[in-house]
């Protein structure tokens, strides 16, 4: 556990692991990164390590002990996690979180709260918790998990240390998803769309994002030999599949992948394609389009999101895109 998680995030790893080998790991701790990015399994390594009883130096949790798999099954008594209670954390779960800062550990003196999406409590709960960690007891440790530190009070981001999550390694992302059975193929596409390994597995296996592949490596068929047959397809069977705004932001992104490869293999990039299955037909119009016409394109893709995201009509946006693809090749 303790290799994969240097391996994901070798910085954050490092400091926490030389903080707990030096004794001198502070009382609060602000996990801000992108969601799925491994946040929470760092916070609950961290606390399996306050409380292992086989801890070792080279491996401070041995996920084996008891204290280690009742954490794991979120049943030691020392160890309180919040999140929200429907759209914000509220007042009441810190008047309880109160009530275990000021009783000593049932089990030990230690006590550690995880708070999962901090950025949703609301203003009267982030007060509340203030003055808990302004004067800590030696043997509290607080952990706020957050996708925007921004939105955290002031007060609370100036006392506590901010830890930042980088994004996945896409090598690393990739290798992981193919001990889940996920060719190189297909875990390249998703590791492109999110980084979150759960939600790239999700994705993966999802029957709806296999189909919206197919669909966009057809769009992209038509658009590269500027065939007018692409406006009809995307009245007659893109529109039916991509239902939703989200849907087709998403085809979008996937779009804009085939044209990233072959803005790369223009370069002569070193960069590992994100379409594979693809190489072959990529290179080809690598060789047969301009630098210019290929940016272009790129450009066109994004302002159509760009018009998406600003609510104009799905179709619309799309029919616009093609019109402008196929008029650049005539």
């Amino acid at each position: 556990m303790q290799a994969e998680y240097l391996k994901r995030q070798p910085v954050v790893m490092r400091i926490l692991t030389q903080s707990i080998t030096e004794n001198r790991l502070g009382h609060a701790y602000i996990f801000e990164g992108a969601r799925g990015i491994g946040k929470r399994e760092v916070a609950s390594w961290l606390t399996k390590a306050q409380f292992c009883m086989q801890a070792s130096p080279e491996n401070r949790v041995c996920n084996k002990c008891v204290n280690c798999r009742r954490i794991e099954e979120s049943n030691h008594p020392d160890v309180h996690f919040v999140e929200p209670d429907g759209a914000s954390i509220k007042t009441q779960q810190i008047k309880d979180l109160r009530q275990a800062f000021v009783k000593r550990g049932m089990e030990s003196d230690k006590k550690i709260i995880i708070i999962d999406q901090a950025e949703k409590m609301t203003a009267k709960s982030a007060n509340s918790l203030l003055k808990f960690i302004e004067e800590p007891e030696a043997e509290v440790l607080i952990v706020f998990l957050t996708t925007a530190v921004q939105r955290l009070l002031p007060t609370i981001q100036s006392r506590c240390q901010l830890l930042t999550f980088q994004p996945l390694a896409t090598e690393v992302l990739v290798r992981e998803l193919e001990t889940q059975g996920i060719s190189e193929a297909r875990g390249r596409v998703v590791a492109h769309l999110t980084q979150s390994s759960s939600e790239a597995i999700e994705m993966a296996q999802d029957e709806w994002f296999v189909e919206a592949r197919k669909h966009v490596v057809q769009l992209y068929g038509y658009l590269r030999v500027a065939d007018p047959m692409a406006l009809i397809y995307i009245q007659t069977d893109w529109i039916g599949h991509f239902k939703e705004k989200n849907n087709t932001q998403l085809g979008l992104d996937l779009l804009l992948a085939l044209y990233e490869d072959k803005l790369h293999l223009q370069l002569v990039s070193e960069q590992p394609l994100i379409c594979m299955q693809q190489e072959k037909m990529l290179k080809q119009d690598a060789l047969n389009t301009k630098l210019l016409t290929t940016t272009y394109e790129i450009e066109q893709i994004l302002t159509a999101k760009k018009r998406i995201e600003a609510n104009v009509g799905a179709q619309l946006a799309m029919e616009e895109l093609v019109l402008t693809f196929v008029a650049i090749k005539n």
